[in-house]
C-alpha cells in the first residue's frame, strides 16, 4: 500500500524495501530482547507503539489511502488534505498504537 516490496521475512524480523530505501522490522515479545536495549523498560501488557508517530512518503497519496483506507484493523484519523507547511498527508492509527503520518 505504501510502495514497500517485501525483501526478506524471518520469523519476527522483516525487511522492506521501495528503491533504495529500506525499512527494518523487528517485533518480538519484550522479554527477547538483550537486556540493555530500553524497549525492556515498557510495561506489559501495554501498547508497544503508543507515543511513536511514523511518517511515509510515497509517490501517489490518492493510492495509498484507497489501499490502506480497506485495512480494516486500521483506524483513519485524517483524510488526505494539504497541510500548512505545503505538503499533503492523511493519517491513521495501527492497532499496536503507532500513529502513522503517510505524505507526499
Amino acid at each position: 500500500a505504501l510502495g514497500l516490496t517485501l525483501h526478506r521475512l524471518e520469523g519476527d524480523f522483516a525487511e522492506l524495501h521501495n528503491g533504495d530505501s529500506r525499512l527494518l522490522i523487528n517485533s518480538q515479545p519484550i522479554d527477547r530482547f538483550d537486556q540493555s536495549n530500553p524497549i525492556r523498560t515498557i510495561p506489559s501488557g501495554s501498547l508497544r507503539g503508543a507515543g511513536v508517530e511514523l511518517c511515509v512518503a510515497v509517490p501517489d497519496l490518492a493510492s495509498a489511502f484507497k489501499k490502506i483506507n480497506q485495512i480494516e484493523c486500521l483506524s483513519i484519523v485524517a483524510s488526505p488534505r494539504k497541510r500548512s507547511w505545503g505538503n499533503n498527508d492523511f493519517r491513521f492509527l495501527h492497532p499496536d498504537g503507532f500513529y502513522v503520518r503517510v505524505t507526499d
